[in-house]
This record gives C-alpha cells, sequence and structure tokens, in this order.
C-alpha cells in the first residue's frame, strides 16, 4: 500500500488488491503481454490470484495455484496489527528463525517452503521453451532476491522490477 505509516501485516489474510495493487497487476499484465509465457504459477492468496488473472488475459494458461507460494504465515498476533508496531517482532523471528509465532510458521519454515516450491518450478521450466512466472508477495520476492544474491539459486535475473529470471 501507499502508506507506510498505516500499513498493516497482510500475511495469509486473505484479502483482495487494493486500488494501487490494480494498477500495478494492469501494468504487470500490459509488460508481459507480448513475452512467451509458458507456465505461471501463482500464490493461492486472492490477491495474488487476481494478478495473476490480469497476466494471463493475454496468454490463457493454466494457472497453477499452490499454497507453497504462499507469503510468511506470520500468525493472529502479528497479521493485521501496522507493520510499525509489530516490525521488532518479525526481525525477532527472522534473528530466530526455528521459532514459531503464535499461530504461524517460523522464518526457516517459510523459506523452505517457499524455496522447494521455486527450485520446483525451475526444474519444470527446463522442459518448455518459455517463460514461468511466479506471481506471489513482497516477502517472497525479497527472500527469492536475497538467494539469487547470495548464488543459491543457479538463474539469471533478466530485470529486477519486475523481476524477471531465466
Amino acid at each position: 500500500s501507499g502508506d507506510k505509516d498505516n500499513e498493516k501485516v497482510r500475511g495469509h489474510s486473505d484479502i483482495g488488491l487494493s486500488a494501487e495493487g490494480y494498477e500495478q497487476a494492469a501494468k504487470l499484465a500490459d509488460e508481459l503481454k507480448n513475452h512467451s509465457i509458458k507456465h505461471m504459477s501463482s500464490s493461492s492468496l486472492k490477491r495474488a490470484l487476481v494478478t495473476a488473472k490480469k497476466v494471463n488475459k493475454h496468454h490463457t494458461l493454466d494457472i497453477d495455484e499452490s499454497d507453497d507460494l504462499k507469503t510468511w504465515n506470520l500468525g493472529p498476533e502479528i497479521e493485521g496489527k501496522l507493520v510499525k508496531d509489530v516490525v521488532h517482532l518479525i526481525v525477532d523471528h527472522i534473528h530466530n528463525d526455528n521459532k514459531e509465532p503464535v499461530g504461524g510458521e517460523s522464518f526457516k519454515m517459510f523459506q523452505l517452503r517457499t524455496l522447494s516450491k521455486i527450485n520446483l518450478l525451475m526444474k519444470m521450466s527446463l522442459l518448455h521453451d518459455g517463460i514461468t512466472v511466479v506471481v506471489a508477495h513482497s516477502n517472497t520476492a525479497r527472500l527469492l532476491k536475497s538467494w539469487i544474491a547470495a548464488g543459491a539459486l543457479d538463474i539469471d535475473v533478466i530485470d529486477k522490477e519486475p523481476m524477471l529470471a531465466r
């Protein structure tokens, strides 16, 4: 959202896209309309699926809806709260990556779940000539970018915004 002072932790809350999100999805769909997309996988949360469907209007693919691409489940004591009020709790869970937030998952579990799915998608992408699009969430993108920067994933970044990779 555009108002950082009032931004809330969305997490696994299955909310729709904001007005800004709709604009970003339309822009992404326009940017990707002439690419040779062969596979599309999306988080199963509504806000990601709406984006995937907007991108897909130019491609008519079956969208692989995956719970493994959901954002980090931070549980009810963190999700829905203002980011500025709970950021210290989130940072604590990152530094203590096996610690589970109440009703949520540890940062390590989020990493394993997400990166296992990305690894599978990368292997599948070798089977076709074209682009695999993954529609997920900002935490997922940050996790993926950090793993790419560390050389842990063998892919080439074409463009960082939106992050396109081979």
